[in-house]
């Protein structure tokens, strides 16, 4: 119907914004409302999520610190079916605003949903590397550390600095167990 042609128009005016952005700043200006707009229509009068998904990853490509796209993505984060990628779409915007604290939201939902050994320890080391070294809440390093430690029993480093964390902290009778 009418909101698939919205959606053309809004794509091939977009397009040729961004095609034309290296002119000037009124062609990027463009390109952004025009994404916007088209965001807005695919969520909210197709509900095509997965596509608005699409064109909010094309517009954080462009400007990967966009406010509207992060305020879109947010209040996308709590519909199951997309939180995944929500949050590996809002993992680099929080890091690069150095917002540390919604850094390990996202990748506490992204470990929620990962399968796979490898995947799932990859993302306890970034997890509890964030809270060790950018929150400094060594206790949630720690259960973090310990976490994969059960992930991964053969990691050395892991096991040496979950000793470390336990040492600082005085936690010798958890580390035991």
């Amino acid at each position: 119907g009418v909101a698939h042609v919205e959606v053309q128009t809004l794509r091939r005016e977009a397009q040729v914004a961004v095609h034309q952005a290296g002119r000037g700043w009124l062609q990027v200006v463009l390109a952004d409302r025009c994404a916007h707009q088209l965001t807005d229509v695919l969520l909210h009068q197709l509900g095509e999520v997965a596509t608005a998904l699409d064109e909010i990853e094309a517009i954080l490509a462009i400007d990967g610190d966009n406010d509207e796209a992060r305020l879109i993505l947010e209040g996308l984060l709590n519909d199951e079916y997309v939180s995944g990628r929500v949050a590996l779409l809002l993992e680099p915007i929080y890091e690069g605003r150095g917002q540390w604290s919604s850094v390990v939201d996202v990748l506490n939902i992204r470990l929620g949903l990962v399968d796979g050994t490898a995947a799932r320890c990859a993302l306890l080391r970034r997890l509890a590397a964030t809270h060790r070294t950018r929150t400094a809440d060594l206790p949630a390093a720690f259960e973090a550390y310990s976490l994969l430690l059960r992930e991964a029993p053969e990691e050395v480093l892991t096991l040496n600095t979950l000793i470390e964390l336990a040492d600082h902290a005085g936690r010798w009778p958890e580390t035991a167990q």
